[in-house]
């Protein structure tokens, strides 16, 4: 049975639940090394039936940081693939080496990163059982940290819709892992990503950039603008991707 609880409520659990995670279970925060929210958690209220939650968790070693990050379910895909294994040819020895430990990732299912949410898929889980006891289920969630584009669907493990997801890449922080792989080893590892997870809709870590929106009542306009350059203050910009965000009988859908 779901309670009815205030948006101030949901914050406060918020706060604690992101935190439970890191509390108990790592042997680096015994003796008084405590996780704490080094930035805490800020929230707005945009309008009566709406919130904003911006968390950063840190800890106080280097051992684990979790910064504002993607949320949807990410697995590393299987890299064993006839096109890069082409690709690989090219590479010198220290790059292919370096792409061949990637594909150990995707052989066992593992996260891509595991300073995600996909990293602590139960607190994740938790986090949207507050939300759905709240009453919603159109999460729009902006994502940093991860230096890629992203547009991912957020579903919980019954497979209920709880919103949608944009990742921002950066404007002047280095471009994916696979940069130095190079731009065609990028966009393969780009496309298999995107095929091997059902909420990831698209992704791209070739380039930097930004996310313009434009919010309203009815929905939302997403653009992903790149820059040319992010060494001089002469720049200029391109829309890479656009798409509209729908609010449909309570959920959010792209259209």
């Amino acid at each position: 049975m779901h309670r009815n609880i205030t948006r101030r409520q949901a914050i406060k659990i918020v706060s604690g639940v992101l935190l439970l995670p890191f509390a108990c279970t790592a042997s680096e925060f015994a003796d008084g090394n405590k996780v704490v929210f080094a930035h805490g958690v800020a929230s707005g209220d945009p309008d009566q039936n709406s919130v904003v939650i911006w968390t950063r968790v840190s800890g106080l070693t280097s051992l684990i940081k979790v910064n504002q990050s993607v949320i949807a379910k990410s697995i590393a895909p299987n890299l064993d693939d006839p096109i890069l294994n082409n690709l690989l040819k090219k590479l010198s020895l220290a790059k292919q080496q370096k792409l061949v430990e990637r594909t150990h990732i995707g052989k066992y299912s593992l996260p891509s990163d595991l300073d995600t949410w996909s990293g602590y898929p139960a607190a994740r889980e938790r986090f949207y059982q507050i939300v759905k006891d709240a009453n919603v289920q159109d999460l729009l969630v902006i994502s940093g940290d991860s230096h890629s584009y992203w547009q991912n669907a957020l579903f919980d493990n019954d497979g209920q819709s709880m919103g949608v997801e944009l990742g921002a890449s950066g404007v002047t922080s280095p471009r994916s892992i696979m940069e130095s792989l190079g731009s065609d080893v990028m966009k393969r590892f780009d496309d298999l990503n995107t095929a091997n997870n059902e909420e990831i809709m698209w992704s791209d870590g070739r380039h930097r950039g930004f996310i313009r929106l434009q919010v309203n009542h009815k929905g939302t306009h997403v653009d992903y603008v790149t820059v040319s350059n992010v060494e001089s203050r002469t720049y200029e910009t391109q829309i890479l991707r656009s798409v509209d965000i729908i609010n449909r009988d309570g959920l959010l859908r792209y259209e």
